[in-house]
């Protein structure tokens, strides 16, 4: 089953808190995108899982995100079969666009018909979140609002069509350092510092359907470091 696994962009992504365990609880609006990974995934003999990749440098076993989405929809389910995975990668790495997180999708979501369906929409969702927090809504597509740590999803107006630049020239950006950056900016000697802004706006601008108004209503925290 070939898949195409599409990159998300964020159109609103703010953060309002920072959890006792160091998570950090955000506000986001995402996209996909047709920009896109193609995932392969072939259902064989055994119980090994083979994962091959086109882009050097990435894990192909247990530390790639892909690979791990097999392990727990066979751990899941109890089913037992060998599964081939091979990645077309197209969605640059490091960069914010969920590319690991959308071929765990995908590969959740190809198993998952490959086996005659065992789980439920919202089952995949629940198994997408042990994954990361981007997986389900990765799973889901669209145009959606999340919150908590990013995995819970909610109904959003749908983005006017349009055509999105994703331009990135190579430089990775590792989200642990991302996030630590944040709390050195935003946290205080009093504590959470956070103030999240309001989607009010963008919300009304995507109901509008006004392209302009939407680009003028685009905001990402992590523009600020």
């Amino acid at each position: 089953m070939l898949i195409k696994a599409y990159a998300k962009i964020n159109l609103h992504l703010d953060v309002a808190s920072r959890a006792d365990n160091g998570y950090h609880e955000v506000r986001t609006v995402m996209q996909s995108v047709s920009l896109c990974d193609l995932v392969t995934v072939s259902l064989c003999e055994g119980n090994s899982i083979n994962l091959t990749c086109d882009a050097s440098g990435l894990p192909t076993d247990s530390r790639n995100i892909a690979y791990r989405a097999a392990e727990l929809f066979f751990e899941h389910t109890g089913i037992v079969s060998g599964v081939s995975v091979d990645i077309a990668k197209r969605i640059p790495m490091a960069a914010g666009l969920a590319g690991g997180s959308t071929d765990a999708a995908a590969v959740i979501c190809a198993l998952n018909v490959l086996c005659d369906k065992p789980l439920t929409d919202d089952e995949l969702l629940m198994l997408g979140a042990r994954l990361g927090a981007d997986v389900p809504f990765c799973i889901a597509c669209g145009t959606k609002y999340a919150d908590g740590f990013g995995e819970k999803l909610h109904s959003f107006s749908k983005m006017p069509d349009c055509y999105f630049v994703v331009a990135c020239a190579g430089e990775g950006v590792s989200t642990p350092w991302a996030y630590s950056a944040l709390d050195t900016k935003y946290r205080d000697f009093k504590g959470d510092a956070y103030a999240p802004h309001s989607i009010e706006p963008l919300s009304d601008a995507m109901q509008k359907g006004s392209i302009v108004d939407v680009s003028q209503n685009i905001y990402n925290i992590f523009e600020g470091v």
